[in-house]
C-alpha cells in the first residue's frame, strides 16, 4: 500500500513539473553577428535566436525587425524547421518600409536559446544602418504572459567605401638652363641680321593674333549659345509621382498579425492538452494496473 501511494505521487509530480511554468524572468531576441562593415554591395548573414530566461518556457515568438530600407536590402529570411519549431505562421518580408515579420510555434516549449531564422542582407548606401526590435514584437510562454525584456537588441552595421590609396608625391624635377638669347640676333658678314631673328619676330605677331582671334571665337560662340552655359534641368519626368497612395504588401500582413500570432498559439496550445490527456490516461492506466494488482 505504502509502495503504491509513493508511485502516484511520483507519477503526480512528473506531470507538474512537465506543465506547470516556473516563475520566470524576461525572455529576448538575439543576432549574431549583431555588428559589422561592409562595402556598398556586401551580402551578408544574421542568425536570429529566441532566448528564454532562466527557468522559462516559452511557446510563441513573434519576431518583428525594423530596418532602413535606403541602405538594406532583405535578398531572404529563411524560416528554420524541425523540433522545437512547431510552425512559422504570417512571414513577411517588406523591402520597401523596411520590415519583417514572423509567428513562431514551439513544441516543446523551449527552455534554452534557439534559433530561428537567418536573414540575408544586402548593403546599398553608405552610412550607419540600424537594425531594431519594436516594443511590438512579443515571446510568449504558455500562460500567453509576454516575456519579452522592456530594452530591445538593435543590430549596427556600417556601410562605407574604403578611402583610395594616394600615390606618392613625384621627386621634384631638375631645372633646365635657359637658352642664350643672342643666338637668335646674332649677326653674319659685316654687321647684318641674320634671318634667324627676323623670322622669329615675324612667326611672333601672327601667331598671337592668331590665338586672340580664336578666343574671340569661342567668345562669340558661347555668347550665340546661351544653352552651352546653362546646366540641363529635370523636367521632372523620372522624378516619383507625389501622392502615391497605392496600398503595401506590409499593410495588410500588419493587419493580420494578432490573428496569425494566435493562430500560431493555438495550434502550440492544442497538442499541448493533446499530450497532456495522454499522459493522464497513462497515468490512470497505471493506477488501475496497481490497483488491481493489490486487490
Amino acid at each position: 500500500m505504502i509502495r503504491q501511494i509513493k508511485k502516484n505521487i511520483a507519477l503526480t509530480a512528473l506531470l507538474l513539473v512537465l506543465f506547470i511554468p516556473f516563475i520566470t524572468m524576461a525572455a529576448s531576441f538575439t543576432f549574431s553577428p549583431s555588428i559589422g562593415s561592409y562595402k556598398p554591395g556586401d551580402v551578408f548573414n544574421v542568425n536570429v535566436y529566441v532566448n528564454p530566461a532562466s527557468g522559462e518556457s516559452i511557446t510563441t515568438a513573434q519576431v518583428i525587425l525594423d530596418f532602413p530600407a535606403d541602405k538594406l536590402e532583405v535578398l531572404s529570411y529563411q524560416p528554420l524547421s524541425g523540433t522545437p519549431i512547431l510552425a512559422h505562421v504570417g512571414t513577411n518580408t517588406d523591402n520597401t518600409n523596411g520590415k519583417i515579420i514572423d509567428n513562431v510555434a514551439f513544441l516543446p516549449a523551449i527552455t534554452q536559446s534557439t534559433k530561428i531564422a537567418t536573414v540575408t542582407f544586402k548593403a546599398k548606401e553608405e552610412g550607419t544602418a540600424t537594425v531594431s526590435v519594436p516594443n511590438d514584437a512579443k515571446i510568449l510562454d504558455a500562460s500567453n504572459s509576454n516575456k519579452k525584456v522592456a530594452t530591445n537588441p538593435e543590430m549596427v552595421f556600417t556601410i562605407s567605401n574604403p578611402q583610395p590609396t594616394q600615390a606618392p608625391p613625384a621627386p621634384p624635377s631638375t631645372p633646365t638652363p635657359p637658352a642664350n638669347s643672342n643666338s637668335s640676333g646674332s649677326q653674319t658678314n659685316g654687321g647684318t641680321p641674320s634671318s634667324s631673328g627676323s623670322s622669329l619676330d615675324n612667326e611672333a605677331t601672327p601667331s598671337s593674333g592668331t590665338s586672340q582671334q580664336g578666343g574671340d571665337t569661342e567668345g562669340a560662340t558661347t555668347e550665340n549659345n546661351p544653352d552651352l552655359n546653362q546646366n540641363p534641368q529635370n523636367d521632372g519626368g523620372d522624378s516619383p509621382a507625389e501622392g502615391d497612395n497605392t496600398p503595401s504588401p506590409l499593410a495588410n500582413e500588419s493587419g493580420n498579425a494578432d490573428a496569425q500570432l494566435a493562430a500560431a498559439q493555438g495550434l502550440g496550445k492544442f497538442l499541448t492538452w493533446i499530450l497532456l490527456a495522454v499522459l493522464v490516461l497513462v497515468a490512470v492506466l497505471v493506477y488501475v494496473y496497481y490497483r488491481k494488482k493489490r486487490d
